[in-house]
């Protein structure tokens, strides 16, 4: 008798960063919370589930991306781009059927730290369970 494979939704948050990783110079550049040393690792992507509903087929979440720059003419740019990866065919992961941006990129406040410049982007998405495999 063969084992049933197990199936499940991605961690959206960890498919994300293990997509954008290699974009920003690897792991340190990326993750769901801003480092202390925020300064010394810019460029930073925080990539955050912020929420989305979940059926037994499909997952739609809906994930906040906070791009940490240290220069303002960076930052625009380098998020488009990764919003574009997103919404280009086919999608950089098989489990991302569907993505949707809005708002886009855009420039947003972040606290009191005149070094750091903070650009942002929503995205819907739309995955299904996967074969369960171990992530970098």
């Amino acid at each position: 008798m063969t084992q049933p494979v197990e199936r499940d939704f991605p961690d959206i948050e960890r498919l994300l960063a293990a997509v954008f990783a290699p974009l920003l110079g690897g792991d340190e550049h990326v993750g769901n919370e801003a480092p202390d040393n925020l300064e010394a690792v810019v460029p930073f992507l925080r990539v955050m589930r912020v929420g989305g509903p979940r059926t037994a087929l499909y997952d739609y979440p809906i994930v906040e991306l906070a791009l940490l720059t240290a220069e303002d003419v960076d930052g625009l740019p380098m998020l488009s781009r990764f919003v574009n990866l997103l919404l280009d065919k086919p999608p950089p992961h098989a489990a991302l059927d569907y993505v949707d941006c809005d708002p886009g990129p855009r420039e947003l406040a972040w606290g009191d730290n005149d070094a750091v410049r903070h650009w942002g982007a929503t995205l819907f998405l739309e995955t299904r369970k996967v074969r369960l495999v171990p992530l970098p």
